[in-house]
């Protein structure tokens, strides 16, 4: 979809789909503005299991229930061996416990994608909260069913590390045949999800008005703070720009959503959510696509005044 679609606008597409084509990934991408509401985009309305995005509008909704009195952010909460969710940064990767306030899990659930914070914050805002949330502020299209921890936990009660190659391969056969997924969290009837269009409406919301300023303000900032840079940051990032975004990865997904401020004022959302045809955290070259593919959309929408 795009507005003030021209033949500039379809070859910008055209070169966006080729260079997710090329390093084997499929997927939708949106570029708005945030201001105007112009944009480009393609498949913008396809629904992707959400991966870790689902942090952004998990940590919103704690922020709004602090700030209705229903929550207290310094309330500390203790993480251990029982309850520490797996994943790959921050408290998720601790060997003894640790008590945390609820104001920090926020951070580092954004900042560093910490799955054990996320899923304390799951405990105090599950996903019926977060999803009233999500109707109160007028965003449809996200829809979240069960806390971050569970993509996990379903992956190893299904298999050994030995058998991991072949889930992995099994993950992308489905997606790519259409046939039912080996984990209900990557089925789209029963995963968190999300689609493009969706999540630029949530940025929007926050950065253009939509959602309260005490929620809006530091979701910003947190999201400003994100530690993981390889994605679309190197298209956004520069001295005349500012870059704040989530990523969101898991098994063959890879997603980023974030707003691009330039120094001129214009501010553009920016949403990519790929599957790809290999899995693994670590794809420079599925990263630098993706970067490549928003950046087309960019500087369509921006050159061509849309």
């Amino acid at each position: 979809m795009t507005t003030g679609f021209s033949n500039a606008t379809g070859s910008a597409i055209a070169r966006a789909q080729a260079s997710l084509a090329a390093a084997g990934l499929r997927g939708a991408a949106l570029v708005r503005n945030v201001d105007t509401g112009a944009e480009i985009g393609f498949d913008i309305d396809v629904l992707f299991p959400m991966a870790s995005l689902v942090k952004v509008p998990l940590v919103a909704t704690v922020l709004d229930e602090a700030a209705r009195g229903r929550l207290d952010l310094t309330r500390r909460v203790r993480i251990d061996d029982d309850n520490r969710a797996p994943g790959w940064t921050g408290i998720s990767r601790f060997t003894q416990p640790v008590d945390i306030a609820l104001s920090d899990l926020l951070y580092l659930s954004i900042a560093a994608s910490d799955n054990a914070a996320a899923e304390l914050l799951h405990e105090v805002a599950p996903a019926a909260i977060v999803n009233r949330w999500l109707g109160d502020v007028g965003v449809a299209g996200i829809v979240v069913r069960h806390p971050i921890g569970e993509l996990y936990k379903t992956l190893a009660d299904r298999v050994s590390d030995s058998d991991a190659r072949l889930v992995h391969e099994l993950v992308v056969a489905a997606d790519l045949s259409g046939s039912a997924q080996v984990l209900p969290q990557l089925d789209v009837a029963a995963a968190n999800v999300c689609s493009a269009r969706a999540f630029a409406d949530l940025l929007t919301s926050l950065w253009a008005g939509g959602i309260e300023e005490t929620v809006a303000a530091p979701v910003r900032e947190l999201l400003g703070a994100n530690m993981f840079q390889q994605r679309l940051a190197p298209e956004f990032t520069s001295e005349s720009s500012t870059w704040s975004s989530k990523t969101g990865s898991f098994l063959h997904l890879r997603h980023e959503a974030g707003v691009v401020q330039h120094r001129s004022g214009e501010r553009y959302a920016v949403v990519v959510l790929a599957r790809g045809s290999t899995s693994g955290a670590f794809h420079p070259t599925a990263d630098q696509a993706m970067g490549r593919a928003a950046r087309e959309l960019h500087d369509a929408l921006l050159h061509g005044g849309l």
